[in-house]
């Protein structure tokens, strides 16, 4: 059975979409962005000063058992190349629920300097988010300044929960992960 939107569309275009027509592709197509919820874009950019050397800095940022720990809600996280991760993680936007899966990708790698990672991750019936995020890590003394900027665009119900919403909490885990990342690099080994 064809969705209702489609066949409202065709009536709308005054056309008879067969199933195996070019009408029917193109109103399938139009049906179906009308039919897609809100997307939402986002941008966050912040700078950390990290305790720790530029390399150790590095080295902690390109873990994945370190990042698992420091990543709220994160379930999992799998390196399957010397660039790729897979990432399993809960969050919960308002009144939305999800868990994420994810991949990760890192370009641009300029070690211990800086890289582009690219994400993109599936919540099922909560929708999806995807971007990127440039970061660079800065010597400055004893320390390292972690800089970065992420863009992100976000669709389904969670695009719906409102932009103000998923900002707070999108800040909210970024603080949260660099706060445990610090406390995790600050730890004496």
């Amino acid at each position: 059975a064809r969705p209702r939107h489609v066949n409202a569309q065709a009536r709308r275009l005054n056309t008879t979409p067969a199933h195996d027509s070019p009408a029917r592709k193109c109103n399938q197509v139009r049906g179906n962005a009308a039919a897609v919820v809100n997307y939402a874009a986002m941008e966050i950019i912040g700078q950390q000063l990290i305790p720790q050397l530029q390399q150790k800095t590095w080295n902690a940022i390109c873990d994945p058992a370190v990042l698992q720990l420091c990543i709220p809600g994160c379930e999992s996280m799998v390196q399957t190349s010397d660039s790729e991760f897979d990432l399993t993680m809960s969050a919960k936007v308002g009144p939305v629920s999800a868990k994420f899966k994810s991949k990760i990708t890192l370009t641009n790698v300029d070690a211990p300097n800086s890289y582009m990672l690219l994400f993109e991750g599936q919540g099922g019936v909560a929708g999806f988010a995807k971007g990127q995020a440039e970061v660079k890590l800065l010597p400055e003394g004893d320390a390292t300044r972690l800089e970065y900027i992420a863009k992100a665009t976000i669709g389904g119900k969670l695009a719906q929960v409102g932009s103000r919403l998923v900002d707070g909490v999108a800040k909210k885990l970024a603080e949260q992960f660099f706060t445990a990342f610090n406390n995790h690099l600050s730890k004496p080994e």
